[in-house]
């Protein structure tokens, strides 16, 4: 085979894909002109909900009153634009959640010790009031057998007072739940 007949087998491709481009172009597609892209809808709930909840979260006791467990540490982070919460910060447990914004959806990652780090997104039932979050995927998740953190839920009571609920999925279904009366509360004696 010669060189010319090398070079001549390596441009058909590329003539091939010219002639496409150029039958599109000559029809009467303005090329020009943006997409028409609609205005996206304003978030029902944005990463300034959590925001306005930095600081230490103890549990509370039967008669609401803050015990020595410190439950979570949030603050914000990367300037302004995540909200960084340490679960049981300093123990064998620790975990991180990190919310963010993604355009108009509320997001977070839970970086877990099971090893699995699911993506979550904040459903379309959620308010300022209560965050509802739903597995979207996520890294060391292989299937639905494995093990993972699946959906949380936040309600907020008033400035110092909220309640979580995790709940944990294996094997395609819920295996349990875990369930956080809070309240934040400042310069408090904590135990680990």
């Amino acid at each position: 085979m010669s060189l010319k007949s090398i070079s001549l087998i390596a441009c058909v491709p590329a003539l091939a894909g010219l002639a496409f481009v150029n039958s599109a172009v000559s029809q009467d597609v303005d090329t020009t002109a943006p997409p028409a892209v609609a205005a996206p809808a304003a978030p029902a709930v944005t990463i300034d909900v959590l925001k306005a909840r930095a600081g230490k979260w103890y549990l509370v006791d039967e008669n609401g009153a803050p015990t020595n467990e410190l439950v979570s540490e949030m603050r914000i982070t990367a300037g302004g634009n995540a909200v960084l919460e340490l679960l049981f910060p300093g123990t064998p447990n620790e975990m991180i959640t990190v919310y963010y914004q993604d355009g108009n959806t509320l997001m977070l990652t839970h970086y877990c010790v099971a090893n699995a780090h699911p993506q979550m997104i904040c459903n379309s039932a959620s308010t300022p009031e209560r965050l509802v979050f739903d597995c979207n995927g996520g890294a060391n998740i292989l299937d639905a057998n494995t093990g993972h953190m699946h959906s949380a839920v936040i309600e907020m009571g008033d400035a110092d007072h909220m309640k979580t609920e995790w709940t944990f999925f294996a094997q395609g279904e819920k295996q349990h739940g875990a369930t956080f009366d809070l309240v934040r509360v400042e310069d408090h004696k904590e135990t680990k």
